[in-house]
């Protein structure tokens, strides 16, 4: 069953249709990488997704339940979570408060209930530790817990930013050129990360420029162009595609 699904979505901009009549669907555990040229629609994609804008028409569904009017917070609380390219994280925190903030229904935060509710905040704060110190592991950045966020390399503010979308149960991660910018070195781990971070059943969406990247880690990959998607098969058939060659290389 598919957990996201696009029906006939279009999108425009002062006349000029970034999204065209687009539908697809993305399945749990799957990779989809979107590639194609600026302006392809990739980032509005993206957009429409997360709720930060909204479908001129079509439908968007998520576990069979429309979205279509829901804001960026809204869809965030039923599991959604985005990587930003320039990695949106706080730079004056911690690492481990970094991720602690990303916890969802903390009880701290009903007001009136903190004075009688003293031993679940604590019991919240104990396990959000927990789960915190789980992903940082799984991202390999639990021995830099009290290492300030501005004092990472690039590489590892990116390791962070996704320790949070997954600190906060996110099942669905839009990720916006998660290996742009980091050392070779720091490309290979990502692609291990996202390989794992699927195999926990998550559902993972990519822009990515770099097609040896997309190829080793994508289930799907989708050409885009002016707004539609071209092409959508598995990363071999798309790199044999004439297609690709004629957009990438002008064959």
């Amino acid at each position: 069953m598919a957990t996201l699904e696009l029906q006939h979505i279009s999108k425009s901009f002062d006349g000029l249709k970034a999204i065209d009549d687009l539908s697809i669907r993305f399945e749990r555990g799957s990779v989809t990488s979107l590639i194609g040229p600026n302006g392809a629609g990739k980032t509005t994609l993206l957009n429409l997704v997360s709720g930060l804008i909204s479908p001129d028409s079509g439908k968007i569904l998520y576990n069979n339940q429309k979205l279509n009017g829901l804001a960026p917070w809204q869809r965030a609380d039923r599991g959604f979570g985005r990587l930003w390219q320039d990695v949106r994280i706080f730079q004056n925190l911690t690492v481990l408060d970094n991720i602690l903030l990303a916890r969802k229904n903390h009880p701290g935060e009903l007001i009136f209930k903190n004075i009688y509710q003293l031993n679940c905040i604590k019991q919240f704060e104990k396990e959000n530790i927990e789960h915190a110190n789980r992903w940082l592991e799984f991202v390999g950045l639990n021995k830099k817990q009290q290492t300030l966020a501005r004092d990472l390399s690039y590489g590892q503010q990116k390791m962070l930013a996704f320790a949070r979308l997954l600190n906060n149960d996110a099942n669905v991660l839009l990720l916006d050129e998660p290996t742009s910018g980091v050392h070779p070195r720091f490309v290979e781990k990502i692609i291990d990360l996202i390989r794992n971070i699927a195999k926990n059943g998550k559902t993972i969406i990519i822009i990515e420029h770099n097609f040896n990247v997309v190829a080793q880690i994508s289930h799907t990959i989708c050409l885009m162009i002016k707004g539609r998607i071209e092409l959508q098969d598995n990363p071999n058939k798309v790199a044999q595609s004439l297609l690709l060659k004629e957009v990438y290389l002008g064959i």
